[in-house]
């Protein structure tokens, strides 16, 4: 059980939060762009008292939040040179 618990604790980092773009509200759909695999990571595999933990969270105040959708149309803009739908 200790994964569900740490993973509920990423989630807990986007509670009051809404995506920049879209305005979507749920947690499970929020992504930290561009570090969430690396923030995702050190949240499921490190403690709260880590070196990993701690850089995690200077990485989420570098961070802006969006959800997969918008992640996604930022993805594809990058990959086919396209303006991107909004700003970052």
């Amino acid at each position: 059980m200790r994964g569900k618990t740490r993973y509920i604790k990423l989630l807990k980092t986007f509670e009051n939060k809404n995506c920049s773009v879209c305005g979507e509200i749920e947690n499970h759909r929020l992504r930290w762009y561009p570090h969430h695999t690396t923030i995702h990571s050190h949240y499921t595999r490190w403690g709260p008292k880590t070196e990993q933990r701690q850089k995690s969270d200077e990485l989420i105040s570098e961070s802006r939040i969006v959800c997969a959708n918008c992640e996604s149309d930022i993805h594809n803009a990058l990959i086919t040179n396209q303006e991107l739908p909004f700003y970052i």
